[in-house]
């Protein structure tokens, strides 16, 4: 039998902790450079709408390409923040609250919305009011098997009524695309309910389990809740 103990061979040792090196950071360069495509594939192509000969030859030095585009992503950061500003006063604070509530009415456009904004909350604000309210663990799609969900509200009273349980809804997203999902109606008591932040279980989700929040109790789910 083989000793647990025993010394990893030197290659073998060395070899994973480059690949653990290696991997986060190619992967996070993957990403980055797919977002800065898709942020400013339409700059070169607006661009070749210009009827001009020497605007064409420009656009087939890549040099040029690339540096139209990461200005052109400069821009971009330069208006969002230039809107920040903006949003902070209040008239346009005002007109903003308006918007949304307008876009909010609108039918399956509305729920998309709002899901994507609690979404971006938790995300960068850790909050955890408004939609998503805990975080859960729930048995799916057998027993012994969990998946991490966001409780979101108590159940119908025509649902309980039907059922005779005590029903609430619970959202279980998608990974690593949080904004699509399930939704399940349970029993209270099949719930656990865990101490961590929605910011917390969505970096979970989006992670892929890799991310992990700090260790906290569990408990299940009681009528307090």
């Amino acid at each position: 039998m083989t000793d647990p103990n025993a010394p990893r061979p030197h290659f073998k040792h060395t070899f994973l902790t480059g690949l653990l090196t290696v991997v986060p950071l190619a992967l996070t360069l993957i990403v980055s450079v797919w977002l800065f495509n898709q942020l400013t594939d339409l700059i070169p192509a607006l661009l070749r709408q210009i009827p001009s000969v020497a605007v064409e030859g420009l656009l087939e030095n890549p040099a040029f390409v690339l540096a139209v585009r990461v200005i052109g992503l400069g821009m971009i950061v330069v208006g969002i923040y230039f809107v920040g500003l903006i949003t902070k006063g209040v008239l346009v604070r005002e007109l903003l609250t308006a918007l949304e509530n307008l876009v909010e009415r609108v039918p399956m456009v509305g729920t998309l919305y709002s899901t994507i904004k609690q979404m971006g909350n938790a995300m960068f604000h850790g909050s955890g009011a408004g939609m998503f309210q805990k975080v859960v663990l729930i048995e799916y799609p057998r027993t012994k098997c969990y998946v991490i969900g966001f409780l979101t509200a108590d159940g119908a009273a025509e649902l309980n009524a039907r059922t005779g349980e005590d029903l609430i809804s619970v959202f279980v997203p998608t990974t690593p695309n949080p904004t699509s999902g399930f939704l399940l109606m349970l029993p209270r008591t099949d719930v656990i309910v865990l101490e961590m932040t929605v910011m917390d279980g969505m970096r979970l989700v989006i992670s892929g389990g890799a991310v992990r929040p700090p260790g906290g109790k569990a408990a299940t789910l009681g009528p307090s809740v």
